[in-house]
């Protein structure tokens, strides 16, 4: 455990720097949401349908198996809720750019999954 924390904390370091990086070369605003009402709809009904699938998954996966890491489930979440994001952004938000950090998130999110993966072998 103490070595995902560690991970983790190094992760938060390079998404903090990562997304500072981005914004400042890409010139990456969070200002400008062209995204109608239409598509914000659409992300806030897909995204309602991910958390609660999530939770339902949690719930009974924690119910049978007490034993059970909660990472399983928390960052394939935080990916395909990045991912989705990040679509909804490129397809209907382009000019804001915020799709570029949502694939930067994506990409530090499975670098934390394989680093799970890797521990959870080890022992």
């Amino acid at each position: 455990m103490k070595e995902i924390i560690i991970i983790g904390i190094v992760l938060i370091i390079a998404g903090w720097l990562g997304e500072r990086v981005l914004k400042r070369k890409l010139n990456i605003t969070k200002k400008t949401n062209t995204m109608d009402d239409r598509a914000k709809k659409i992300q806030f009904f897909a995204l309602g349908i991910l958390m609660m699938g999530c939770i339902i998954g949690s719930v009974t996966l924690v119910t049978e198996n007490e034993s059970f890491n909660m990472f399983y489930i928390m960052v394939p979440y935080f990916i395909v809720v990045s991912m989705v994001r990040g679509f909804m952004d490129w397809k209907f938000n382009q000019p804001s750019k915020q799709w570029i950090l949502q694939i930067y998130a994506v990409f530090l999110y499975c670098i934390l999954m394989i680093a799970i993966f890797w521990i959870d072998l080890l022992k």
